[in-house]
């Protein structure tokens, strides 16, 4: 392991997002990576040319390049080159952190978690989800497991890349204190694992909050149809172009539910991550029996799924949580509504009866 996947191994465990990457940190062992890394970037990059400076600057984020720029005119001098260095260091973290694809494999036995707690493995089921509760304790924004504390999915983070969707688990215990025969089920990060009691804990609080659900019409099987949300303004706030809801006869007197967000089409380069939950609803006892969250990565078939209806499966799929049991109405609607955090196309279409027409 090099000094920059040794340092991006510590970040995870530490949850610290390379924008808050600090040249002085309190923990030590997370100081010493850093200097390695910064050490073996400035190895790299040698003596700094008027040419090599710029090339160095054009590679970095538009803001921190603007700062250095505007803090810095000489970077052969040594405070301006040890920015610089730290920078693409933060840089290089940045990109690893965006890579999805450690935490799109389902193979897990190798991986920081389950090397170190092979038992846990066998708590596994098909979707990769674990038990929400024992063995673990569990928090807000994380769990923990005999010594050390453990972390929810990274898709299960906001823009699938900071803090942790909270009021969504909160929502999950929630659920769980009120009927503790529901079975809840949740995927952890296999990639982070820290000394229990040093997890940190970060809150944000958005603007709006999910409202309890009262459809007139949710237990008529006969009120299913598509409805779809759209606002052009979320493509500079949240990412998301359109939300499509669908409900449909499943059997007798279930009613199933799916909900899926869609970023603009343009996002479609690399990989696109589309947030997705499924549901069932009995309307013979007029309560919610199951529902699933998950997310969808699309790659280059995502103008065929955007063009298409969410029916479109050829998409990975990463499963986040699952709840089996009795969920009232007013649950399921915060449990959804908080899944799709950030999303506020979900919560206009909760606040009021949609047309199933």
């Amino acid at each position: 392991m090099d000094s920059f996947e040794r340092l991006f191994s510590i970040m995870l465990d530490r949850d610290v997002y390379p924008n808050f990457l600090d040249s002085e940190p309190e923990d030590a062992e997370l100081q010493r990576a850093i200097d390695e890394a910064c050490e073996q970037c400035s190895a790299e990059i040698g003596i700094l040319s008027e040419g090599a400076i710029e090339d160095l600057l054009g590679s970095l984020d538009e803001y921190w390049a603007w700062e250095l720029r505007t803090q810095f005119s000489d970077f052969t001098q040594d405070e301006a080159r040890s920015a610089l260095v730290l920078e693409i260091v933060r840089n290089r973290m940045s990109r690893l952190y965006a890579d999805p694809r450690r935490w799109m494999s389902r193979d897990v036995k190798g991986s920081k978690v389950f090397s170190k707690y092979p038992e846990l493995l066998g708590l596994l089921d098909d979707d990769g989800l674990v038990p929400f509760g024992p063995p673990f304790e569990i928090d807000s924004h994380g769990l923990a497991y005999r010594d050390s504390d453990l972390y929810y999915h990274q898709f299960l983070r906001r823009h699938f890349s900071s803090n942790i969707n909270y009021d969504f688990i909160e929502a999950l215990r929630r659920a769980s204190a009120v009927n503790p025969r529901v079975r809840i089920r949740i995927a952890l990060d296999p990639h982070r694992v820290t000394v229990r009691g040093t997890r940190r804990r970060l809150e944000e609080r958005d603007r709006w909050f999910g409202p309890p659900l009262a459809w007139s019409r949710l237990d008529d099987m006969s009120a299913i149809g598509r409805t779809v949300h759209g606002d052009a303004s979320d493509h500079l706030w949240a990412g998301i172009s359109r939300t499509e809801f669908v409900w449909a006869r499943h059997g007798e007197n279930l009613k199933a539910f799916q909900a899926e967000e869609l970023p603009p089409l343009e996002a479609g380069e690399g990989y696109v991550f589309c947030r997705y939950v499924h549901s069932l609803r009995d309307t013979g006892r007029r309560l919610f029996v199951h529902l699933d969250g998950a997310v969808r990565v699309y790659t280059d078939d995502y103008p065929q799924r955007y063009d298409g209806t969410i029916e479109y499966s050829k998409g990975h799929y990463v499963k986040l949580f699952r709840v089996d049991g009795e969920l009232p109405t007013g649950q399921w609607s915060m449990l959804v509504s908080f899944f799709f955090r950030q999303n506020r196309l979900v919560l206009e279409y909760l606040q009021k009866e949609p047309s199933l027409a």
